[in-house]
């Protein structure tokens, strides 16, 4: 039952999230395309998540280049302070130029579908203005594939929402 309440509270979260972010405007950091690309197409919350990673590009730099064919390696040393000692972490990043596949050894991306601050320091250096759709994820888009989501959709998912937390109290008056 926990668990059913935790989802429930996470997905009445999100709908309220996509319903602001029809509403206002969280402005880019930058000038960069990709940020603007992000900006237009992610709801408030995803983008400030990626904004954080486009701010983290500041800390990345480009330590080693491998190329072979369309195949690129890129070695990306990002400096970080912890407890007062600077700490640098080398993460390889791997980069296709013909099908524009990037991965990282941080696994961001796979595990949290956001495009990590590394792999957006390398598409810089690899001039690309324009991210891969698979990199922009349809669930945290303003506008879903399929599903547009509108204040009608906001105030339906509102309703369905009241109902299972009155199902929810009923049954809690049973276990108590």
């Amino acid at each position: 039952m926990k668990c059913l309440a935790t989802q429930h509270y996470t997905a009445e979260k999100e709908y309220e999230a996509d319903f602001t972010s029809m509403s206002k405007v969280i402005p880019c950091g930058s000038q960069c395309l990709l940020e603007r690309e992000f900006h237009i197409e992610y709801t408030h919350a995803k983008f400030q998540e990626i904004q954080m990673e486009f701010r983290g590009k500041m800390n990345c730099v480009v330590d080693k280049l491998f190329v072979e064919g369309h195949a690129c390696r890129y070695d990306v040393v990002e400096e970080a302070i912890h407890n007062g000692k600077p700490e640098h972490k080398i993460y390889n990043v791997g980069f296709n130029r013909a099908n524009m596949n990037i991965n990282c050894s941080c696994l961001l991306f796979e595990f949290r579908g956001i495009v990590c601050c590394q792999s957006l320091l390398v598409f810089t250096q690899e001039r690309v203005t324009k991210a891969p759709d698979k990199y922009i994820l349809s669930r945290w888009s303003k506008i879903c594939v399929g599903n547009t989501r509108t204040l009608e959709h906001y105030m339906v998912q509102k309703s369905k929402s009241r109902i299972l937390n009155g199902m929810m109290d009923y049954v809690r008056g049973f276990m108590n």
